[in-house]
């Protein structure tokens, strides 16, 4: 990522737009925060969306609809945990993760910066609301799909996502989700390991 990566901060909450600025502060080198209480994206690019999802039970959701799919960015769903229904909610809406607003400092700093390169992944669940939504499970996974084959071989050479979707003409979100679904299947949840994953089974560069 050539630029400092844009982060949104999506809520009603003034205390805690105020606590997620916060917790980026030390980032100021290479996060840009944009807060964004208004209806909707705004004109400026953003790399990642923290969504509240408060939000969903104050109204519909419409700007979280638009966020999701009027953009390429990763949106993050800021759970509260007495209300993992909209948690749930905010998945069902297509959010590319779930983080809960109790994390710590460091979990939060993490999932804003791998939300970025496409290294979240989903289960379809926020049961646990874990960052990476990756739980321990040992059930059979399914076999990769030609797409999802090409993009985690691509993956394995080091470039980014962005080249990823020009390489294979797709959509930068496109892309972010055959990641993600590679991801689970082969059981990883950082880019780190997907390579490591790919080297280890002939995905050579």
């Amino acid at each position: 990522m050539d630029h400092k990566l844009r982060l949104a901060i999506v809520s009603e909450d003034e205390v805690i737009v105020r606590g997620l600025v916060s917790v980026v502060a030390d980032l100021a080198e290479t996060v840009e925060v944009q807060e964004a209480p208004g209806p909707g994206p705004a004109d400026a690019p953003v790399d990642v969306v923290l969504y509240d999802v408060m939000k969903l039970h104050h109204g519909a959701g419409e700007d979280l609809v638009r966020w999701v799919k009027e953009t390429d960015a990763a949106v993050v769903a800021a759970a509260r945990e007495l209300r993992p229904d909209l948690a749930d909610q905010a998945l069902a809406m297509g959010v590319d993760g779930v983080i809960a607003l109790s994390a710590s400092t460091e979990e939060i700093r993490q999932v804003i910066q791998v939300a970025a390169f496409g290294d979240l992944m989903g289960d379809g669940t926020s049961a646990s609301v874990d960052y990476t939504l990756n739980p321990d499970r040992d059930d059979d996974r399914a076999v990769l799909s030609a797409r999802e084959t090409d993009v985690l071989a691509l993956v394995a050479t080091g470039i980014s996502n962005e080249e990823i979707a020009r390489r294979l003409f797709l959509s930068i979100n496109t892309v972010k989700t055959y990641v993600r679904t590679a991801y689970r299947k082969i059981g990883v949840s950082s880019r780190s390991q997907a390579v490591g994953w790919a080297l280890q089974n002939g995905f050579h560069p």
